[in-house]
């Protein structure tokens, strides 16, 4: 009933769609080479032999099936693998970071039309889909024709609220998959309220996720031009939190130095113009990642404006202030990226969509959460202060994760269900 009332609604939205991409079109929000995708037309061909399918909405979504992904193009050389996502943003990174058996495709909109082209076109074997970005027609239709399996599963309070109107909707769409993966015990007793069965509880598949990728060679190149400056990194920032950011970086000039370098990274490229602006409005001297210019001593703000190279600027500090995380709405990020590297996470009062990984690290006195910026302010005056301590507690951090494993229980139950 409530999956033909949206079917019907796909239908009629028809003649709005074009009108929609045209103006995701004019916002930078989609490739213009590539639009077709978005309506289930490729310029590439099938594989022959076998096609495992992953997808994930934007770039956090997809590092994490990348260990899913990584097991299964080292034990199945002759499959191919194909991977979709939504945003530009993940489309840029995957390009970088995705082997020659693995094509990248732009997820097609939720249109009866579109998802039958694309289904008819590539023809899967098998899906991974993560998190929470669910499209109903995609997936159920899917799901009449291949096993599909939802990894690191999540149903947020704000989702759950979002969806209540729909819950039988969101039900048909969850018992569609053949084993759900909850990337928590909250979110696996969100599932099981709305009568969803089968679930396997592993733990987040972010604890097996790999390292971020550092070129050793831009990390001295940005050394040798920093030199012996104090410096702190302010990481995956949202709306709102850069005004906070240079707010605490104009205090801690005064306190710490004059000298403090601020490295800022914008979580969201379409914001990497406005943010330029408002470091410029504060009056700081900046420069841009992109622009190639050496950092001087007259630098106080440094704006990476381009993607793939968190690695190489986390290995700059020994902590790094995690967006997303001050102002709600947003829920955090992945703060296992830092910790991954030997980097201590400080976050904000809002990791509702990261906490069990933000407790894992509190618990184990390997990240530190403030509520306020005056908290902030005062976080980073002390680790810049006392370097030692930072560098104990990074440590802590990095020692935790090496002994996780999710990947294999994960690995045995997707095993039943396929024929490899």
């Amino acid at each position: 009933m409530f999956y033909f009332f949206y079917l019907s609604l796909a239908f009629l939205s028809f003649p709005f769609l074009k009108g929609w991409m045209a103006y995701r079109l004019s916002k930078g929000k989609e490739d213009p080479c590539r639009v077709g995708e978005r309506y289930g037309q490729s310029l590439k061909r099938r594989p022959k032999g076998k096609v495992y399918w992953f997808h994930g909405a934007s770039i956090g979504e997809c590092l994490s099936f990348f260990p899913v992904l990584n097991y299964f193009e080292k034990h199945h050389p002759t499959y191919s693998f194909l991977i979709t996502s939504g945003t530009r943003a993940s489309a840029d990174l995957l390009e970088k970071r995705l082997s020659k058996k693995c094509i990248h495709q732009y997820v097609p909109l939720d249109h009866p039309l579109f998802v039958n082209r694309f289904l008819s076109h590539w023809k899967p074997d098998a899906c991974f889909w993560t998190e929470s970005d669910f499209w109903p027609n995609l997936i159920i239709k899917a799901s009449r024709s291949f096993p599909l399996f939802l990894l690191n599963g999540r149903l947020s309070l704000r989702s759950a609220r979002r969806w209540s109107i729909l819950t039988p909707l969101i039900v048909q769409v969850l018992k569609a998959f053949s084993v759900i993966f909850p990337q928590s015990f909250d979110d696996f007793k969100r599932f099981k309220s709305l009568g969803i069965s089968h679930l396997k509880m592993v733990g987040n598949l972010k604890y097996e996720g790999e390292k971020l990728r550092i070129s050793l060679d831009k990390v001295h190149e940005l050394q040798k031009e920093i030199r012996k400056r104090p410096l702190w990194i302010a990481s995956n920032t949202h709306e709102g939190e850069e005004k906070i950011v240079l707010d605490v970086h104009k205090k801690l000039q005064e306190t710490i130095s004059q000298n403090l370098l601020l490295i800022l990274i914008p979580r969201h490229p379409h914001r990497w113009t406005s943010v330029e602006d408002l470091v410029h409005d504060y009056g700081y001297s900046y420069i841009k990642r992109s622009e190639g210019k050496k950092i001087t001593d007259s630098v106080d703000v440094f704006v990476v404006d381009t993607l793939g190279e968190l690695g190489v600027f986390y290995s700059l500090s020994n902590f790094v202030f995690m967006g997303g995380s001050l102002l709600p709405g947003i829920g955090g990020h992945n703060v296992l990226e830092p910790a991954r590297l030997g980097v201590l996470p400080v976050f904000g009062p809002y990791m509702e969509n990261n906490k069990g990984m933000a407790d894992l690290l509190l618990t184990n006195k390997a990240a530190i959460q403030v509520k306020t910026p005056k908290q902030l302010e005062k976080t980073i005056f002390d680790l810049l202060k006392d370097r030692e301590g930072t560098r104990k507690q990074a440590r802590n951090a990095a020692e935790i994760l090496k002994n996780v494993n999710i990947l294999q229980p994960i690995l045995i139950e997707i095993k039943k269900y396929l024929h490899d």
